[in-house]
Parts: C-alpha cells; structure tokens; sequence
C-alpha cells in the first residue's frame, strides 16, 4: 500500500488541481456533496482557500469529462473487490480503505455511468462511474471513520471503451454467480451447468477455467481443482454428442434472474447455443484438425521437432481428446518418425487442467533455476528450482502424472501449487534469539513483493494460511502443497540463499556493540553506514539489519529518517542557545547511545509547566535530533503518554539505546501508570514472562525518557523512589510566555519539521570512529560524577543518594554536549549546560522524602479529625465518648504532653492511600528511621491501651520525636 503524506486537506486539494482533476468539497465523513449545483463546479488552485480550510473536510474528484475522462470502476460487493484483482486492466491508480482494500480502480476512457445491481435484492455489485459523479480521495474519511488511502498513486491507465466495459461485465458476472454460489453438496453440478452455458454461448475453454477459479476463490469454494476439471469433461460430453447440464439447469440452481444476468454480462449478450449447433462446431474444429495433419510424415521427415509447432500440437490436442482412431494413426506415425509420444503427451497436458494424483518425478524431470522461467526481472534468478516443479509468470506449478483413460498411458501434467510465482529470496538469522525466518517473493499484477515470514510459519500448513492477509497467495486448499515446495527449494538451495543477521531491536548490536548501530534502518559502521536486511552472508563483516516482529515495531524503525539538510537543521536551533531549558533537551537527546559505553543508568528527563508554554516544542527540538518531530504524522518518533504498560514497555526495548519521547503526563489514564513506567524504564528491564515451553527472553535497554506535563511526573506518585530517577526542569522552557516567545516557537517548529534525523546519525558515526577513546570517556565520565556530586548548597537539606544519582545523569548529558560541539561545530561557543543548571536541579530535587512527606501529611490529617481520637474525642451530655460516624481512628491523648499518635492498622493504611502513598512502601520506611513505637516480634504495631473502654488493642504508634525531627527547620 501506498501512502502519500499531506499536511492538510488544502494541501491534498492543491495537488489533486495541479494533476488535472476538477475537486470539490465534502462534508468531513460524508460522501456526498451537499453544495447546490456541484456537478457543475470548477476550483481553480487559486480559489482552493475559498472551499477548504484547516476544518475537517473531505476532497471529492468530478469524474468524466472535468477530470480529463476520470471514470472510477467503484467495486462494491466483497466478491467484486476480490475479483476485480487480475480481471481488471492494469491500472496504476487504486484506491480503498481498510475493510475494502482496493475497490476503487481508475481510468481514462470515454464511457457513461452504468451500474451492475444484483437483479434478486437489488444491491450494488459494482458501478462503472462517470459524468455526473464524484467520488472520495485520499486522505478523505468515510463515514465509518476509515481513512481513503493510495494503493497505487500513480496515473490512472488509458483504456479502450470496449475493453473496459467488457471487462467490467465479467467481474459483475462473476461477483453475482459468487455471491448465489450454492452451499456443498450441489457445487459440482452448479459448475457443469456454468460450464455447459457458457462452452453453448462460445466461450473458450481456457476462459472459463479462469472464470470457474475466480467465482470459486470469492465464494469460498475450496475445491477448485475439481471445479476446473468439470469443464474439459462438459466440454467432451458436448463435443460428443451426449447430454450435459446447461442453462437451464443454472437457472434452477442459481434463479433464472441471476443465471440470465450473469450470462448476458459474461458474453456481451450473445445468443446461447443450442446443443446440436455446439456439436457441430466440434466437429468442425475436428475436421480442420485432421486436415491439419495431413502433412506430418513429410513435416516429420524434414524436421521432427514440426510436432512441438503451435499448429500442429493444436491440432494433435484435438484429435488425441475427441477422435480415438485418429489419433490412433497420428500417434503411429509419430512412433515411425521417432517423436517421443511421453514429450507429446507432457505438451498436450500443459493446455489442460485436471484433477490428478501426485507421483514422484521421473528420471526424465530436471531441475531449472528461477531466472530461466522468469526471464529477466526474476529477484532470485539462480535459484535452484526442483525437478517436481516449474514457475510460470502468473503461477507455481508442481509436475504430476495421470492416466490416461483412453491409452491407460501415464502423462505428465500441470497442478497450480499457487497463483504466482514464489520465490525464497533469503534467509534470516536473529542475533538475540537465534531463529530464523525466510524472505518470500511473489509476483503479481504489479510486481513482485517480499515478505519476511518466521521459518516454522513458513513450513507449518497451519500456520502459513495466517499470510492470506498480508496478500501472499495461499488459501487452506493449497497449504499442504505450498509448504511441500517451499521445503523442496530451500533443501535445493541450503547453501547457496543468501543467509543475513538481523535483530528485533534497534540500537547497538552484539557484544558490546562490535556489531554496529541500527538507526532505524540504517546500520552504523566506524567506515561507513549501510542497510542489509538481505544478503551478504558470506562476507567477511557480518552485517545486522532491523527485523520487525510486528508492525508496530517496523512503525518505530520507519520513524528513524531524515529531511531536509544538517545545515538548515544547525541554522535552526541556533536560536536555542538563548533558551538553556531547551537547549539541555537537545544536548541530552545524543545521551541515549552513550550510556553503553559509559556504563551510566537510564533516566528521565521531565520539563513541567502550564499549558501553551513551549513544552511540546522543547521535546520536538530533541526529538529532531533523531527523526520526524511532528506527532500528526504516522512515522513521527513524537509520542503521547495516552499507551499502555505493554506498548512503552516493548517500545523501550525495540528502541534499546534510543531516546524515548513521551509528551503530556496528563493523557495518561492513571497516575500509578506513570510512577511505573519511569520506574520500570529506569530499571532497564522488561517484566518475566513465561511461556508453554518455559520463560521467554527478558527484554532490556539503557536509554533516556524524554517527558513533558504541566505537573512533574514525580508528582503522580508520592514514592521517593522515582525523583531519584528523574531531572525535574520545572518553569517556561523558553524563559516566557509571551508574543515574543511565542513568535520564537512559531518558527522554532516550522524549521524542525522540515528539517530532521540528520544529527543523530552523524553523532553514532563520529562517536564509532573514535572508538579507541571510549576508556578515556568513561574516566571523564566518572570525574564528573564525582565533581557534581560535591556541588551542592551550603546547608542545603538534600538527600545523598538522590543527588548522587543525578550528577550520574547530569555527567552523562554534560559529557555528550562536548561532543556534539567537538563534533558539529555549532554556530556558538560551548557553555557547559549545567553551570547555571546543576544547582536549580539539585533545589528542585530538595523536597522532603517520600517517608517525610507522608508523615507530614498524615500529621495534617490527623489534626483535622482529632475528635475521631480517643483522648480528643467528644464526649454526650454524660460525658461518654460520642463515637464518630466513620468510627474511631486511634488514640490521641489531650493537650500538649502527649508522647505518641496510635492508628489502628486499616485506618492508616486507609488514609496513606487516600493520600496517594503506597502503605507497603513508606511503613518500612518509618520502621527503618525508628518512627514507630514497635512491640517485640511485631512487624510495625504494638499494644496501645484504652483508657475510656479498658481495654488494649494492636494499633501503628507514631513517636512524638519523630514528628518534631521533621517539623524541625
């Protein structure tokens, strides 16, 4: 499928104008137009802003005559669309939408509109449409929310009236004869009837075997090949005098409506003829037959080869099928000149399909390569194909034999093994996984595909009918036989199939990276920068390419390319040395492949501020560092939060050593998503997982998150854990947020959409070639570490651990922006990014741990529901404890010479919940730091006693010293 990218509807409008087609607007999701007198509409490119806007809309094309002739063959049934491919002329014009993949097929050509209904219900089978219409083009939206998209989007072909209609004709007829196709059991006289119609209306045998497989692939009908037999069998019942099903019979199968629609569109309308008018014109064919062959001793005498012509083996078909004591006198003479009768039977055979039985090939069969049956734009040409089998452009076929009812003589003949030529093209190693896949080619109407298929699909016929719906040509009828081939011509060719290492991830590759770099699809080298996905398995270098295991992943690899030029991108974020926020993000955008080599963890790098400020702007100038920043196209590497664990997860380890870029924390649908996201990307490491057999392979990365919010994604959880994994820049990106700045953006995003993925690549190479330094970058590394780690405020409150993990992520981005300027030569002197930085960060990191927090908060909770406290409780008229509604939550004694707060257990795990903290989490803490009053063997409670009732119950004890220890400044 192609896809062709607009940035908006005018712009699509524009295009289609310069092409020659007369556009109109409709209604987003419509298809009709609702303008008064639209048919007669003319937009001109200079009056497109008139009629499309930046509001969703959908383009309508005028057919006919204002589009140059434009007619749209509108296929509108499931059996015509399935039809239609391979009936059809070749166009290079095609159009669909997901559930109706091509069913639009353009052309030139003079014809009026006509329409192709079903005559029992009524319904649309397919119209031919013309003056007088319009229809939806890319990238219009059909009112069922399916995008119209490019299947072909090159000039719609020039065709004959005749032709076309003609053509038309017989995809309606074989839609309809599909769509009543009867249920099993009456299938094979429904076929003979078909047969017998159309061999009396004077079709040709050949025709209507091709007819017979298409009406049987769209129905559903698995039994083809019996199918196709039946019509030489009607063919020689007719031919000899003896009755055979016909019209008649397909009226009372089908209904006389659909019978008589069908064939009137099948043979232009043509006469049926009768029984007695087919006979005679068999023996017509016979007598010219044996005229023919009057000359063939003398023939065979100059060159016995005259038996292979085109004539003469036309005319020993004839007399071999329908006259016996002809062929009889033939064949003697053949004998006497020598000619092989088997060669004669093998060409004979070839013009005729059966149902035959498969035997092993004879000593005769040689094996032939690819390139000798496909000629010259075969994509495997010495491919070794075996002897069982031969390749025709439009098929796979397998060598069979049969006996001949006649002579009791075994010939050879041909079975379709499937319909196109398939080819294994090369082989596949995974690095990681050790598996191995195969790439398949086949050839259709307009060229030849490839598709990479897992070897054990390829070679299971359970498995290998899952590729129906990639298009390859297969079909549980023809399974079992396709895999039988696809085993034979890869044991023919085990040594000689190209064999390639790919990878399911991208990133550095092999031990230690010895392998490379896959950027997207693009393998990096110390000497230079290739692709292989194919081939070159013999060389001494092993090459890695990106192999996809699904699509998702091929969309993430697609997402690594470039536009426009490194100069213009450099010109661009010239402007961000004014801005130290955003420029940060650009330097730490080169961090991710770094890491490996540094031996640095993984990290976040979160900006949080108010809407509208130029958060989603700062993460697109990291983002084009590396590729597409604009996130309204399908291959941007700009993503939202709004995924599931699954997707970033496997996203982190396809990306591997590649930056992650997440924008807007509030699309996520739960605040516990994020906390355990920025968690599980800084640990590095997919979750276990197990399989049927055992435990799958867990998944791991180094790579830096790249995230934007107007809160801080640590404020999603209260868990001091995950602010020591993060660097919080908090505060307008661009200093600002006024007409000025905004101005800045504006054109910051004009630039970084156009130009992109330059950078990056250029950084691995530069980084690759000075391998040899890569020791002395991990000591610098390390120096830096060391040095931030001792930069912090005088009597500043922070805790150790947490600056010390940000002065390893700072070091790493410090160390890169070196680099880049070492590197790039960027148009302004190189100012440490972290001078005036380092400190903010660390401030922003002085907040109070998780544990002090908690305590904090429930401290403040406590004091707003003192009366549910025994000791501060209400007390009735008799002075009794009033119980509150909720119940009661501990004990509390009265005024200021108290010494502890007691909770029962559920109230405070209750209210640390409520509170966003994690109970399991911050009750370990407070036990370590000697907050809680604990009774020996107890994990956290003691026993805590109740004056007013007179009784003891376990309750969590909270220590008076340790509320003082946080509350002191």
């Amino acid at each position: 499928m192609t896809t062709t990218a607009y940035h908006n509807i005018r712009e699509a409008a524009a295009n289609y104008c310069h092409l020659g087609y007369a556009v109109i607007p409709i209604p987003d999701r419509k298809k009709g137009a609702i303008l008064t007198g639209w048919q007669k509409l003319r937009i001109t490119e200079q009056d497109l802003h008139l009629h499309f806007n930046d509001e969703p809309q959908n383009i309508g094309i005028l057919l006919g005559t204002p589009s140059g002739g434009l007619v749209d063959v509108d296929l509108d049934s499931p059996e015509a669309v399935r039809i239609a491919d391979g009936t059809l002329p070749d166009t290079d014009l095609v159009t669909g939408r997901k559930s109706k993949p091509r069913s639009h097929y353009f052309y030139r050509c003079d014809l009026k509109t006509k329409k192709f209904a079903d005559p029992e219900d009524h319904s649309m089978l397919l119209e031919l449409r013309s003056d007088g219409t319009q229809t939806l083009f890319p990238p219009s939206v059909h009112p069922s929310c399916e995008t119209y998209e490019f299947y072909s989007d090159g000039e719609p072909a020039v065709v004959a009236a005749d032709e076309l209609l003609q053509s038309v004709a017989q995809v309606a007829a074989m839609a309809l004869v599909a769509k009543h196709w009867p249920a099993q059991g009456s299938r094979q006289d429904a076929a003979m009837a078909l047969a017998g119609a159309l061999l009396r209306a004077g079709i040709e045998v050949e025709r209507i075997w091709t007819i017979m497989r298409q009406v049987c692939d769209a129905a559903g009908d698995r039994e083809v090949g019996k199918r196709i037999s039946i019509v030489q069998i009607t063919a020689d019942r007719i031919a000899g005098g003896e009755n055979s099903y016909g019209f008649p019979k397909l009226k009372e199968i089908l209904g006389s409506k659909v019978a008589s629609r069908a064939i009137d569109w099948l043979t232009g309308g043509e006469k049926l003829r009768t029984h007695e008018e087919a006979r005679q014109e068999m023996s017509e064919k016979i007598d010219a037959a044996k005229e023919t062959l009057k000359n063939l001793p003398d023939l065979l005498q100059q060159d016995r080869g005259a038996a292979f012509g085109l004539e003469i083996m036309g005319a020993l078909a004839l007399v071999r099928r329908h006259d016996p004591a002809e062929w009889a006198r033939v064949k003697d003479q053949l004998q006497r000149a020598k000619v092989s009768i088997r060669d004669v039977d093998r060409e004979i055979a070839k013009s005729r399909p059966a149902n035959l039985r498969i035997v092993e090939p004879g000593q005769h069969a040689e094996p032939h390569t690819a390139g000798d049956a496909l000629a010259e734009d075969c994509p495997a040409p010495a491919l070794l194909i075996p002897a069982q089998f031969s390749l025709r452009t439009d098929a796979t076929i397998q060598i069979i034999t049969k006996i001949d009812p006649l002579t009791k003589e075994e010939i050879n003949a041909d079975a379709v093994v499937a319909h196109a030529p398939i080819l294994i093209t090369s082989r596949l190693r995974d690095i990681d996984e050790g598996t191995v896949a195969l790439e398949l080619a086949y050839k259709r109407p307009d060229g030849w595909h490839r598709l990479i298929v897992d070897r054990r699909t390829a070679l299971d016929s359970q498995k290998i009918i899952e590729l129906a719906g990639s298009g390859f040509p297969v079909a549980s009828t023809n399974a079992k036989s396709l895999v039988s081939y696809l085993h034979e011509v890869e044991a023919a060719n085990f040594e000689s199939i190209p064999t390639s290492s790919t990878a399911s991830h991208l990133g550095w590759q092999g031990k230690d990276g010895e392998l490379g770099f896959l950027c997207g699809h693009q393998l990096i080298l110390p000497d230079d920068a290739v692709a292989p996905l194919t081939g070159a398995g013999h060389e001494k270098r092993q090459l890695v390419g990106f192999r996809a295991l699904a699509p998702g992943d091929q969309q993430i690899a697609d997402a690594f390319h470039a536009a426009g030029s490194v100069d213009a991108w450099l010109s661009a974020v010239k402007v961000l040395q004014r801005y130290r926020r955003v420029l940060f993000g650009v330097y730490a955008s080169f961090v991710a492949p770094l890491l490996m080599i540094l031996g640095a963890p993984s990290f976040i790098l979160d900006w949080a501020s108010r809407t509208s400020t130029g958060k989603t702007t700062t993460l697109r100038g990291a983002v084009s560092v590396w590729g597409n920043p604009n996130e309204q196209e399908e291959n941007s590497l700009l993503w939202s939060w709004d995924s599931t664990a699954v997707y970033l997860e496997r996203t982190s380890a396809v990306l591997h050593s590649l930056p992650i870029f997440l924008d807007e924390t509030q699309r996520a649908k739960d605040a516990r998503f994020i906390a355990s996201t920025l968690y599980e990307v800084a640990h590095g490491r997919g979750r276990a997982r197990g399989n049927t057999q055992s435990v799958s392979r867990t998944r791991t990365w180094r790579t830096v998150l790249f995230s934007t919010g107007e809160m801080p994604a640590t404020s999603f959880t209260q868990d001091g854990g995950t602010r020591a994994r993060c660097i919080e820049i908090r505060g307008y990106p661009f200093g600002a947020a006024n007409p000025a700045t905004a101005r800045v953006v504006a054109d910051l995003n004009v630039e970084l959409k156009s130009n992109f993925g330059h950078a990056g690549p250029i950084f691995l190479q530069a980084m690759l070639m000075n391998c040899d330094k890569w020791d002395g970058w991990k000591d610098q590394y390390q120096k830096l570490v060391a040095g931030l780690s001792g930069r912090v405020p005088k009597d500043a409150k922070v805790d150790a651990a947490i600056v010390d993990r940000l002065a390893h992520y700072m070091a790493a981005v410090q160390l890169a922006a070196a680099r880049v300027h070492e590197w790039f030569g960027l148009p302004w002197d190189f100012k440490d990014p972290l001078e005036e930085m380092w400190l903010e960060i660390v401030a922003e990191s002085n907040e109070a741990t998780g544990e002090e927090r908690a305590l904090r908060d429930v401290l403040s909770w406590s004091h707003s529901q003192q009366h549910t406290f025994l000791g501060r409780h209400q007390s009735d008229q008799d002075g009794n404890p009033r119980a509150p509604a909720r119940g009661w939550s501990g004990r509390w004694d009265p005024g200021d010479d108290w010494n502890f707060i007691a909770f029962y257990p559920t109230v405070l795990s209750q209210v640390l919940t409520e509170l966003r903290y994690s109970p399991d989490t911050i009750l370990p803490g407070w036990k370590e730091r000697r907050w809680l009053d604990i009774a020996k063997g107890r994990m956290y409670d003691k026993a805590v006693w109740i004056r007013c009732e007179q009784k003891s119950a376990h309750m969590i004890v909270i220590r008076k010293d340790a509320i003082d220890e946080i509350e002191t400044p």
